[in-house]
């Protein structure tokens, strides 16, 4: 009887930390021969990261294949050779090629999810301020679509800490202000503190209270126009929101009286976003 012959041993991946370089992270990327398709955004995004020195070593790795096809890591890559800065990232050798298909099928951890774990209330609407904040300062053409890194997004918190009393209180009152996204409200109420805070809030009691102080007070038109806009599940904008919010503001501020908040002026087209006073 012939003996049995040994199957040989599979291949154990081993883990490396690499300072990879642009040039390195250009070679790599020439092994990538069966990804998904790259997403700029993303991408972008990490390289802003990168270049800010905010991108933190994580304990997900570069992955490549035995053959030393890359598996998973092409955001990452393209964001290093973009930046044009070294970073020190894990790398995983010898991967199962079959486990190609199981990567990034967890679900990721939101910057919410990170500001729940540092203890900080109604994480989930401050994550959500953060990210329009974002947006109006660094893509306003295009606030609602801006890709802000779970960095930026804790940051711009630590550097505006007030805004946890802003969510706190938008979240108080919420339901009475129906057809108003709660971050838009968050992130207005924040911004017209900076130049009032106690105007600011009294502004938003009144819309959550639908009171004026005088006739034509713009508070009430603008909360009708909420109302109406929740009743027609009208999809409003940022853009569109921020000018209502903004006209009506400075409206009041001036105690002159506006009946109606519209969103497009007589000549078509959104009435522009005002800087508040």
């Amino acid at each position: 009887m012939s003996a049995a012959v040994a199957s040989p041993l599979p291949r154990r991946t081993r883990i490396e930390q690499v300072d990879v370089t642009p040039e390195l992270a250009r070679v790599w990327l020439n092994q990538n021969t069966s990804n998904r398709p790259i997403r700029r955004p993303i991408w972008k995004s990490y390289a802003r990261d990168m270049e800010n020195g905010s991108w933190a070593l994580t304990a997900e790795p570069i992955k490549f294949s035995a053959a030393g096809q890359l598996l998973d890591g092409q955001h990452r890559l393209h964001a290093v050779v973009h930046a044009n800065v070294t970073v020190t990232m894990f790398v995983a050798y010898d991967v199962p090629d079959e486990a190609q298909s199981s990567m990034d099928s967890g679900a990721k951890r939101t910057a919410a999810d990170a500001l729940g774990l540092r203890g900080d209330a109604h994480a989930a609407l401050i994550a959500a301020t953060a990210r329009l904040a974002l947006g109006v300062a660094y893509a306003p053409e295009s606030v609602g679509r801006y890709t802000a890194t779970h960095a930026e997004i804790i940051g711009w918190i630590d550097d505006h800490p007030e805004v946890i009393d802003c969510a706190s209180y938008i979240s108080s009152v919420r339901s009475r202000v129906k057809g108003c996204p709660p971050s838009i409200a968050t992130y207005t109420l924040h911004a017209l503190s900076q130049i009032d805070r106690d105007a600011a809030f009294s502004f938003w009691s009144a819309i959550s209270d639908q009171v004026g102080d005088y006739p034509g007070d713009p508070v009430v038109a603008l909360a009708r126009r909420f109302s109406e806009a929740y009743r027609e599940r009208e999809l409003l904008s940022h853009a569109a929101y921020l000018s209502m919010i903004y006209r009506a503001w400075n409206s009041r501020r001036g105690s002159k009286p506006l009946r109606t908040v519209k969103v497009n002026s007589p000549a078509g087209g959104l009435i522009p976003v005002p800087v508040p006073r």
